[in-house]
């Protein structure tokens, strides 16, 4: 057996544990970055908040703020706290300085990426350490009913985005609609839970050497 085909039966063989891994280091990496941010250790914060950047936007009003006044604050909060106010003039720019700043001593420092992606990414986590180390597979629940968890997230962004551009082209001279931080947490929960039933337990199923007698649900 040469190297390669060692390494690749390897990674088949722990590709759960690998994307457990993969998943809790990214998750506790977005959480790190607020908490190394506040107790001083600025280059490694600001260097897992650029490399966030890179997959969200991180709109500090759309975002969680931890080891500060609040969880969560309005734009005008933001604003009021020295946050740049182009958002209405400028919504380009508003995400330019969204992702250079990370919070302040009062505010707090907010988590790494934003609310929608907090409820994604923490959710996959949870489906997948059930999926790993427990029985639980999910087959109670057909591929259609998974499916529809993906629909209250494509109706909260999907509107919201007609409303945005409708009012940033000038069409109409308010927004119909914005989302919340609550919803975009509970809608990115029902997102990741989707993408972690139908993905996690297939692979689980493809990779096993042996098809674990017993799994169930």
């Amino acid at each position: 057996m040469t190297l390669t085909e060692k390494i690749d039966k390897y990674i088949l063989g722990n590709i759960l544990y690998l994307l457990f891994a993969f998943f809790f280091l990214y998750n506790a990496l977005a959480f790190g970055a607020p908490i190394l941010h506040k107790v001083g250790i600025i280059k490694p914060a600001e260097a897992i908040y650029k490399l966030y950047s890179k997959f969200c936007h991180q709109m500090p009003d759309r975002s969680f703020f931890l080891l500060g006044e609040k969880l969560v604050y309005t734009k005008q909060e933001l604003f009021d706290a020295g946050f740049s106010n182009a958002f209405e003039e400028d919504p380009i720019n508003y995400q330019i300085a969204s992702r250079s700043f990370y919070g302040t001593d009062n505010l707090g420092y907010k988590i790494a990426y934003c609310s929608r992606d907090t409820g994604i990414y923490l959710m996959m986590l949870a489906v997948l350490v059930a999926v790993t180390f427990t029985k639980l597979q999910f087959k109670f629940m057909p591929t259609f009913a998974k499916l529809l968890f993906v629909l209250p997230m494509a109706l909260d962004g999907g509107i919201q985005l007609v409303s945005a551009i409708l009012y940033y082209t000038g069409s109409i001279d308010a927004l119909f609609y914005e989302s919340n931080v609550t919803r975009r947490l509970i809608t990115g929960a029902l997102f990741g839970f989707a993408m972690g039933t139908l993905l996690f337990p297939y692979i689980k199923s493809e990779t096993a050497p042996v098809k674990v007698k017993g799994d169930y649900l």
